[in-house]
């Protein structure tokens, strides 16, 4: 039986805590990609503990990053999707998707200090067509999922293919890298269907 203290340590995940910066390390499911409208409003999450929005910029890339702005903690919600960033209505500062402040019109030009305000942002991704949508994944992590664990999953689920896993591998990494993670998914990819069976595979959802 577990102490008090260690069912804290085990089930508390917000920042600064033990399984909190455990699965910080990794990639977890944020939202549907298809809820990102290109300069849209954004979208309200929370990850591990943290508030958090979501929102696609004018280019496709999708951003998550804390709701309160660094300027005076007004949240980014309520904010504008314009013109490649959020910007917060308090004082108008336009943030990117990296959380690097781009604009700051409250402030005259020669006066300005973009480049030393960022609002604290995590890395997304888009990844795999499950039917008819994309899920976007935040890391609060790895540059990209691991490869091996994409083949494993694209066996075991059919929720993708395995053309699907090696068209993102590839669409990620210059050719001889991509060709290596390539191979890795193959191998996880048979590796599970001949451990789990045919059985596993038609059970499925297809």
């Amino acid at each position: 039986m577990t102490t008090a203290r260690e069912g804290q340590e085990l089930t508390q995940v917000g920042p600064g805590t033990a399984m909190g910066e455990l699965m910080r390390q990794y990639w977890i499911p944020a939202a549907l990609s298809s809820e990102l409208e290109r300069d849209a409003a954004p979208v309200r999450l929370m990850l591990l503990g943290e508030k958090l929005i979501a929102f696609r910029d004018s280019g496709g890339r999708v951003g998550v990053m804390d709701h309160r702005c660094p300027r005076r903690c007004a949240s980014l919600f309520l904010g504008r999707n314009e013109g490649g960033g959020i910007r917060c209505i308090y004082h108008g500062w336009k943030f990117d998707v990296a959380g690097n402040c781009v604009e700051m019109p409250s402030v005259p030009p020669p006066q300005d200090f973009k480049q030393k305000v960022k609002a604290k942002a995590y890395r997304a991704e888009r990844v795999f067509a499950v039917p008819a949508t994309e899920i976007a994944i935040a890391r609060i992590g790895r540059p990209f999922p691991n490869a091996v664990m994409l083949g494993g999953l694209a066996a075991f689920t059919r929720i993708v293919s395995l053309d699907a896993v090696s068209a993102a591998v590839r669409e990620r990494f210059e050719s001889e890298v991509a060709e290596r993670n390539v191979a890795a998914a193959r191998e996880a990819y048979k590796f599970v269907e001949r451990e789990f069976g045919r059985e596993v595979l038609r059970a499925a959802p297809d």
